[in-house]
C-alpha cells in the first residue's frame, strides 16, 4: 500500500496507491534534534563521514550546496547540517525553540 511520499514509482511498480485517504503528520523537533537526524541522513548518503571534523564537513557540504537548486538526494538535509555547523549559536537554538513552542500552543 503506497501512501506516496518518498516512494519512487519506477521502483514501486505494481504497488497500489492510496486513494481517498487523508493523513496529517505533525512533529516538532529541537534545532539540535533536526541537526542530528539530518546528519545521519547525509552520512548514510556518503556526503560526509562520521569521523570528519567540523571544518571538513563544512568544506564538503559547501561544495554540494547549490541553493536554491536541489539536484542531489536530501539536499535540504545538507542545508540543515551546513547551516547548523556555520551558524549554530545558543541564540539561534532559542529562536527555534520559541518557534516550536508557539506552534505547539496553536495546535493544542
Amino acid at each position: 500500500f503506497n501512501l506516496g511520499g518518498h516512494a519512487d514509482s519506477r521502483i514501486c511498480k505494481g504497488i497500489r496507491k492510496a486513494s481517498n485517504v487523508g493523513m496529517i503528520h505533525y512533529h516538532f523537533r529541537s534545532y539540535d534534534e533536526r541537526f542530528r537526524i539530518a546528519l545521519q541522513v547525509i552520512i548514510s548518503h556518503g556526503y560526509v563521514q562520521q569521523g570528519d571534523s567540523r571544518e571538513a564537513m563544512i568544506q564538503k557540504l559547501q561544495a554540494l550546496d547549490k541553493r536554491p537548486q536541489c539536484k542531489i538526494n536530501s539536499c535540504h538535509k545538507i542545508w540543515i547540517v551546513l547551516d547548523y555547523l556555520v551558524n549554530a549559536t545558543e541564540g539561534n537554538k532559542q529562536k527555534q525553540y520559541n518557534y516550536n513552542s508557539t506552534c505547539n500552543k496553536l495546535l493544542s
